[in-house]
């Protein structure tokens, strides 16, 4: 009796390990087909961080936050077409409303200052980040 417990006890323990290490190390299958940050084409004051994804996807279900020198000073949720976030602006290229490749955060920058967009998409709990100086 006592070693079925343990078998028991061992089965459990060990599916309670494997969820709580996939769904913080492994894949995480909310992300699968979530957007994509190009790298940023940095201008004089200003740098534009264009969108790459498969599909579309509607702006109630992605966010995006901008971090400047590791402090976040702003959030877009939901996505807006031309939404201001601290320095932060997004455009919606083709106008869908809907999240789709060529659309694009424009940010102004300063040459001192670190920048990180952080865009997250549905249940994804990793978000597609792109981090630069200014």
């Amino acid at each position: 009796m006592l070693s079925v417990l343990f078998v028991a006890f061992v089965v459990v323990a060990s599916a309670v390990a494997y969820l709580v290490l996939t769904q913080t190390v492994g894949t995480n299958d909310s992300c699968v087909g979530a957007p994509f940050l190009g790298s940023p084409h940095a201008g004089e004051q200003t740098t534009i961080v264009n969108v790459s994804v498969h599909g579309q996807f509607e702006f109630r279900f992605v966010r995006a936050s901008i971090w400047v020198n590791g402090a976040r000073v702003g959030e877009l949720n939901p996505l807006l077409d031309g939404g201001l976030a601290g320095p932060m602006t997004f455009r919606d290229a083709d106008g869908n409303k809907r999240l789709t490749s060529g659309d694009r955060f424009v940010v102004e920058t300063s040459p001192e200052n670190e920048y990180r967009i952080d865009l997250y998409f549905g249940n994804c709990s990793i978000p597609s980040s792109q981090t630069w100086t200014g």
